[in-house]
């Protein structure tokens, strides 16, 4: 039968996303899939679904179904590849990786899940103080947060018992201490995994397990074996091996197949979209083995055939098991699951019996609005508070207000009076000011509330709080407890290559000496970028025409953008009523006591997850120390909301640009008459005072939210495109001062704009002016300070 004009699905494929494996971008392999006429593809990247969005979001746009999978690769060195079926084999393979991942109790399928952390103190620890102001609320809701009393039963995982018990320390905080067997705690990135495992979890998913280059009786018996342990579905994937043979390879495996009862299914075991891509991932394969191409040897593929091929070709290359390529498409129509099913509700906060959120919303606000508002609260302030509340109640947002409430309650109770404050947006919202988010009152700007949530854009608020930078970790460890870590998870941040990163890994690999890939990365300026231009070659000394040097940099163009791992955001929290472990694998972080989810901010907003940010800020700790230093010294006691505002002698030092040490406005840009600064706010400060508040964020290119994920993709491949950043039009508001030296600073690097004007560089961050351009500290009355020591 040579004519089979069947649709074909390819199962199994690899993006990038594999970290150093795969060597193409997901939204490449589904235009590649849309052009060579494939009915679907299957991703199953190893050991994680962190590229599932951006393969989705590529589907959707070439019109291409999705197979959801992932390859597990397990602890004796064998593999299997799964698709599930539905949503709650999606939810039981994010359990399963979760497992292999981290050290959250993740209960087998048959039992409750219980996501308690091993060793963490119950619920019932953090008692009434929790949050303030909630009276007996706080104790109804301990009573229904208390976990069962009896243990919980033991982790499906075995061999990682990785307890992380709470001390109390002296002052009667809780610290995480050390676990007793902490050598053997998962790494990040590290998955551990047996068959066994997989097989308790594998109710739903279909299962491919990959044939060797030459089957033995060793793997004969293991793939009955597999056959009869796994719940579902079972197949034989074979491949071509372009080695000769390939035909009588085939037919031995029929026969594999038909003794075992694991019926044949063909693949071809892609690793990249097309063939030119193979080169790449030989240096992938180097940069994963820590070697070189001269010496990779056997670890290399054999040849450049591991691409996406069209249906006809496939028939060519398994004639005479015709079968094999109509299971895929089997395969793919039992598979109905898409990422679209995930139904993510934001945790119901508990709230007093006969209350609702919004209700209970409500009424915090307004009874925070009369400690904001002493005075008594206007019309003006009651219509706009109103209207916010309207607006939450319609965007169904109530819960997620008081998370950000019951956080910051948590943190500023007086046994621990961690120093808070909420910025960006959610200055806009009168609300937040309300509930002491933030302590900066929207009423008298004139801000619109349309740019913290509005129900024209689809878009969650987003409320960023920063605590002290040595105390957000207690912040964060609150969360996790509160919460429970099945349903909390910090979000993840890719690490993608830039061009100092990949020049640097890809001529380890095709063994440029470390001179010259130093000279060349340290030519790159900055970390953005698509390429390594011509002139930073030509700067580094090197030959462009050189064979080797020329492939090193064509193999760099194509390595920028690829992700190289997953870390941890700053401190996003992505909370969930459902467990957080069956929408998302959760795996560790570094430190000892974190746990981060697979997808980036990104991939959340994409899918519509909504994100709590808990932000650690140096300055507030210097002002926590302030405020103890004027405590202690002069008898008065200030909080961020009680600092004397709008002073003249501020004003009169910034415009001066003596600003060193102040957060925000020290840089050099900023300053009044250096590089990018009005010399005429020396002569006239009032004129620029309220322009303090907009120069960071023009000389940071802030200002403008993120494009979404989807339109930063570009239609070639599904690279994530990096926003430009905005430039300050100052022409238009002649009251601004002007930013445009950064621009040339990018370009021409720190000194040279400085030196074409003829002016000295700036002191690099941290460095002090010369001696003689210090003010002196000034007391409470305007007066310099003289004490010694300060």
């Amino acid at each position: 039968m040579t004519d089979w004009s069947g649709e074909y699905a390819e199962l199994g494929a690899m993006s990038n996303f594999s970290f150093l494996e795969g060597a193409s971008h997901p939204g490449e392999l589904m235009m590649q899939a849309r052009a060579l006429g494939l009915a679907a593809v299957g991703v199953a990247d190893r050991n994680t679904l962190a590229g599932m969005v951006r393969a989705l979001i590529g589907a959707e746009d070439h019109d291409v179904r999705l197979v959801v999978g992932a390859r597990l690769g397990f602890l004796d060195g064998t593999e299997l590849i799964v698709f599930p079926r539905d949503r709650a084999a999606y939810g039981r393979l994010c359990r399963l990786l979760t497992i292999g991942k981290s050290e959250i109790e993740v209960s087998p399928p048959s039992a409750p899940a219980m996501g308690e952390w091993r060793g963490a103190p119950s619920r019932r620890d953090e008692g009434a103080e929790a949050v303030v102001d909630l009276g007996v609320y706080r104790r109804e809701r301990d009573a229904a947060l208390v976990p069962p009393t009896e243990s919980p039963p033991p982790s499906v995982r075995q061999g990682a018992n990785c307890h992380l018990p709470i001390a109390r320390a002296g002052d009667g905080e809780e610290t995480a201490t050390s676990p007793p067997d902490a050598e053997d705690r998962i790494t990040k990135g590290e998955t551990r995994l047996t068959f066994d495992q997989a097989a308790s979890f594998g109710q739903g998913m279909i299962a491919l397990a990959v044939a060797p280059e030459t089957p033995d009786a060793a793997f004969e018996a293991r793939l009955r074996a597999w056959r009869t342990a796994w719940p579902d579905t079972l197949y034989l994937a074979a491949q071509p091996l372009w080695r000769g043979g390939d035909r009588a390879r085939l037919n031995r495996l029929a026969a594999l197949a038909e003794r075992t009862g694991a019926p044949l299914i063909a693949t071809n075991a892609v690793l990249y979209h097309h063939p030119e891509r193979r080169m790449l991932q030989d240096v992938l394969t180097c940069i994963r083995e820590k070697t070189t191409i001269d010496a990779a040897a056997l670890r290399l593929q054999a040849n450049a055939e591991r691409h996406l091929k069209p249906p006809r070709q496939m028939a060519r290359l398994f004639r005479g098991h015709e079968a094999a390529l109509e299971r895929t498409m089997e395969v793919a129509r039992a598979c109905t699951f898409s990422l679209r099913e995930l139904s993510y509700q934001y945790p119901d906060e508990p709230v007093p019996a006969g209350w609702s959120p919004q209700r209970w919303l409500i009424r915090l606000t307004f009874q925070g609005a009369r400690r904001a508002f002493p005075d008594g609260v206007s019309t003006k302030v009651r219509r706009t508070i109103v209207k916010e509340l309207r607006l939450v109640r319609e965007l169904n947002y109530a819960p997620y207000f008081l998370t950000v409430n019951d956080i910051v309650a948590w943190a500023r109770h007086p046994d621990r009076d961690i120093l808070c404050q909420g910025r960006g947006s959610a200055a806009n919202s009168v609300i937040c000011f309300c509930l002491g988010v933030t302590n900066v009152d929207p009423t008298s700007q004139d801000m619109l509330i349309e740019r913290f949530i509005s129900s024209e854009r689809s878009e969650p608020p987003d409320i960023d709080v920063d605590f002290e930078h040595e105390r957000r970790e207690e912040v964060m460890q609150y969360v996790y407890r509160r919460y429970g870590r099945d349903r909390a998870g910090i979000v993840a941040t890719i690490i993608h290559y830039r061009p100092r990163s990949a020049i640097r890994d890809v001529g380890k690999a095709l063994g440029l000496t470390e001179d010259v890939t130093a000279r060349l990365a340290d030519t790159v300026w900055g970390s953005y970028g698509a390429e390594v231009k011509d002139e930073h070659v030509d700067r580094a000394g090197v030959r462009r025409d050189d064979p080797r040097m020329k492939l090193a940099l064509d193999l760099t163009a194509e390595l920028i953008q690829f992700p190289r791992h997953l870390s941890q955001h700053v401190g996003g929290f992505v909370l969930s009523q459902e467990p957080l472990c069956e929408i998302v694998p959760i795996g560790n972080a570094a430190m000892a006591d974190r746990t981060f989810i697979e997808w980036d901010k990104d991939d959340i907003d994409h899918l519509k997850l909504m994100k709590v940010d808990v932000l650690a800020l140096g300055m507030l700790t210097a002002l926590k120390r302030a405020f103890r230093m004027i405590a202690a010294d002069y008898g008065r006691a200030l909080t961020l909301a009680t600092v004397p505002r709008e002073v003249p002698a501020v004003y009169d030092m910034l415009c001066q640009g003596d600003s060193l040490g102040v957060f925000q406005v020290e840089p050099r840009v900023l300053r009044p008459g250096g590089p990018g600064g009005d010399r005429a706010a020396r002569s006239d400060p009032g004129r620029h005072g309220p322009s303090l508040s907009e120069a960071p964020g023009r000389a940071q290119g802030g200002g403008s939210r993120r494009a979404p994920l989807r339109h930063r993709l570009s239609a070639s491949g599904g690279r994530a495109r990096q926003p430009r950043r905005a430039a300050a039009d100052s022409a238009q508001d002649p009251g601004r001062a002007p930013v445009s030296g950064t621009g040339h600073a990018h370009r021409h690097g720190r000194g040279e704009v400085h030196r074409q004007r003829g002016q000295r560089p700036a002191p690099r961050h941290g460095h002090l002016p010369p001696h003689g351009h210090h003010r002196p500290l000034r007391d409470h009355d305007g007066r310099p300070d003289d004490r010694p020591g300060l």
